[in-house]
């Protein structure tokens, strides 16, 4: 049955998803919309990433080809940086809120009472609670993560003065339990790393809180006090 509820749980997240008409923060209207939008910016980083092994092989290493290509992918993560720094001014750092919270385990208490009334085989009943549940909780349902994408884009910044910037408001999403900390340790390493060319050297079995506070003393005045 579990298994069958969460099936039924993609489904809608894919059916219920809305295509992106643009990359203008202030277009956004619904949970959908939002996470179209981050669907679409993770798309857009992906796409240049996916031709950079195919146009190594095919014309070689700083090739022009290859430097055209690195070029492009150097714009277009500038452009998408932008435009995730203009949803965070807009909307701040994404997160469910607890009424979105409230109404997505509303959503899924639905779909579990529907789907315990039919069997699996049953694709006509099958289909029938899933439009009447996206009609009526689709937004909810489809509701996905979007943390990782901001984290992704804003990774990509070379500067280390600029990545510094953002330190100290990514601590504080994370002191609030709003940021993974696996999401904001690769965001410190990677910061690191653009100040002095290389990771910082950690000990194994040390926890990812514990690297956190160890690249929080290296990075003491991006990290604050």
């Amino acid at each position: 049955m579990l298994r069958f509820v969460l099936s039924l749980l993609a489904l809608l997240a894919i059916s219920s998803s809305v295509t992106a008409q643009s990359l203008d923060p202030a277009s956004l209207k619904t949970p959908a919309d939002h996470a179209a939008f981050f669907d679409t910016i993770q798309q857009l980083h992906q796409e240049l990433i996916r031709r950079s092994g195919p146009t190594i092989l095919a014309f070689g290493w700083e090739s022009a080809e290859h430097l055209a290509l690195r070029d492009s992918t150097l714009k277009r993560n500038a452009f998408l940086r932008k435009t995730v720094e203009d949803y965070l001014d807009r909307y701040g750092f994404p997160g469910p809120s607890h009424e979105l919270k409230t109404r997505r385990k509303r959503a899924e208490s639905a779909l579990m009472k529907e789907a315990e009334k039919i069997k699996w085989q049953d694709s006509i009943a099958r289909d029938s609670v899933m439009r009447v549940i996206a009609k009526s909780f689709g937004n909810d349902i489809s509701l996905r993560d979007t943390r990782l994408a901001v984290l992704l884009i804003l990774d990509t910044e070379p500067n280390f003065d600029k990545r510094c910037e953002n330190i100290g408001w990514l601590r504080f999403e994370w002191e609030e339990g709003n940021l993974p900390t696996e999401h904001l340790l690769a965001y410190l390493r990677h910061t690191y790393a653009a100040k002095h060319g290389k990771e910082l050297d950690i000990a194994t079995g040390s926890t990812e809180q514990e690297r956190v506070l160890m690249h929080a003393r290296e990075l003491l005045g991006c990290w604050g006090h």
